[in-house]
C-alpha cells in the first residue's frame, strides 16, 4: 500500500508539471500569434497600398498594350502603304526605262540623220518664195521647239544659221514646256502627212526633220 500510495503521489506532480510546462507553451504561441497577428496588422497597410499599385501598374500595363496594338497596326498600315509606294515607283521606273531604251536610239537615229543634211540640201529649201506645203509645215513645227515664229520666213531664217544642224543636235528635249508640246501634238505630229514617207518626196532634208521632231518629242515625253 505504502508503494502503490507513493506512486500517486508521484503522479499527480508529474501530471501537474505536464499542465504547467503546456499552459506555457500555450501562453507562449498565443504571444507568437500575438506578434504576428501585429506584424499583419502592421504590413496591412503596405499590402493595400502594394495591391492598389499593382492595381494602377495593371492599368497602365493595359493602356501601354492597347497603345502598342494600335501603333502596330499603323505601322503595319504604312509598311503596306510604303510597299506598295515603292512598288508601283519600281513599275514607272521600269516603264520609263523601257521607253527610255526606246527613245534613245531614235534620238541618236535622228542626230545622225541631221548630220548627214548638207548645206545644198539646206539652200534647196530656203530657195523657195513659197515651199511646199509639207516643208512649210514641218520647217513650222521645228520653228514651235526652238520658241521661233511659226512662218516661212523665220523658217528661212533659222535655216540659214550657219550652226543650224549642230543647234539640232544640242537641242535639249527637256527643256521643251508641256503647253509647247501639246500644240506641237496637236498641229503638227497628229497631221496623216508628218512623216518620213512622205517627207521624202518632198525634199532630200525634210526626212531628217521629220525623225528630229518625232525622236525630240518621245524624248520628251519619257524625261517629263
Amino acid at each position: 500500500r505504502r508503494v502503490h500510495g507513493g506512486l500517486q503521489q508521484n503522479i499527480l506532480p508529474m501530471r501537474i508539471k505536464k499542465y504547467t510546462v503546456g499552459l506555457k507553451t500555450l501562453h507562449e504561441t498565443n504571444q507568437e500569434v500575438a506578434k504576428l497577428q501585429e506584424k499583419i496588422k502592421d504590413l496591412q497597410p503596405i499590402l493595400v497600398k502594394s495591391a492598389e499599385e499593382n492595381k494602377v501598374l495593371l492599368a497602365e500595363l493595359e493602356v501601354k498594350k492597347v497603345d502598342a496594338a494600335e501603333k502596330e497596326a499603323i505601322c503595319s498600315r504604312e509598311a503596306a502603304e510604303c510597299q506598295k509606294t515603292a512598288d508601283e515607283v519600281n513599275v514607272l521606273r521600269d516603264n520609263c526605262k523601257r521607253e527610255l531604251d526606246e527613245a534613245l536610239p531614235l534620238l541618236y537615229a535622228a542626230q545622225e540623220e541631221v548630220r548627214k543634211i548638207s548645206k545644198a540640201d539646206i539652200n534647196e529649201m530656203r530657195s523657195y518664195p513659197k515651199p511646199p506645203e509639207l516643208i512649210g509645215i514641218i520647217t513650222n513645227a521645228v520653228c514651235l521647239l526652238f520658241k521661233r515664229k511659226e512662218n516661212w520666213d523665220e523658217a528661212k531664217r533659222l535655216l540659214g544659221e550657219s550652226d543650224f544642224t549642230q543647234q539640232l543636235i544640242d537641242f535639249d528635249p527637256e527643256k521643251i514646256p508641256e503647253k509647247t508640246l501639246a500644240k506641237l501634238r496637236k498641229d503638227y505630229l497628229s497631221l496623216p502627212s508628218f512623216n518620213r514617207n512622205a517627207a521624202a518626196g518632198v525634199s532630200n532634208a525634210l526626212p531628217s526633220l521629220v525623225l528630229w521632231v518625232q525622236a525630240t518629242d518621245k524624248l520628251a515625253q519619257v524625261k517629263k
